[in-house]
């Protein structure tokens, strides 16, 4: 008898919780609330159309960027977007003595990746250097629109290569985080390293 109780009770329970998950249309909501001569007779629609573009957005100042987009990303929707650097480097130090008749034996432009920070699918890419032909001033302001002057027919380095970004470079026996590592031209570095003001 009580098995019997028990199941009355679970079943009404049943019942009434299956009776009252009533769905509401847009157009019954609030009903119960309202006397029937307030009805506004608003009507639901939802046949909004959007349309949207992209704005070319200003130039961004770019001198003394620590941080700063390299390559290539190829977006189904936005197309192609390419992204260059110019930079000068300096040394370290000024009068720097290299000894008596130096010699280079290689040049490589390191250049880190900055932690966890790139779009996409990683894919290969080319990546081509040229030597500025203009000088590029620490105390001047330059933006992203405005490209340098460089020697097109001198190209001093290109590598196509896959980005790792996450696995350390080891240069000797030295660990470094991971970077992007281009061979240069050592005939032109040498040039420097020719010049009276460099040597003993």
């Amino acid at each position: 008898m009580r098995i019997q109780i028990r199941s009355f009770f679970i079943l009404l329970i049943t019942v009434g919780l299956l009776s009252s998950c009533k769905k509401k249309t847009p157009e019954n909501i609030g009903l119960p609330l309202l006397p029937g001569n307030d009805l506004l007779n608003a009507e639901f629609s939802d046949s909004l159309t959007l349309f949207s573009h992209t704005v070319k957005d200003d130039s961004l100042m770019t001198s003394g960027a620590l941080v700063t987009l390299l390559g290539n990303i190829n977006d189904p929707f936005f197309g192609i977007t390419r992204s260059s650097v110019f930079t000068q480097f300096s040394l370290s130090k000024t009068n720097p003595d290299f000894g008596p008749n130096p010699v280079l034996d290689s040049a490589v432009l390191s250049l880190v990746y900055s932690s966890g920070s790139h779009y996409g699918n990683l894919t290969a890419q080319k990546f081509d250097v040229y030597e500025v032909s203009e000088q590029l001033y620490r105390d001047s302001t330059y933006h992203s629109n405005k490209l340098a002057q460089y020697y097109t027919t001198q190209q001093i380095g290109s590598a196509t290569i896959l980005p790792n970004v996450k696995d350390s470079d080891s240069v000797g026996t030295v660990k470094y985080p991971p970077h992007l590592q281009i061979k240069l031209s050592t005939a032109m570095f040498q040039n420097f390293l020719d010049d009276p003001l460099y040597t003993a």
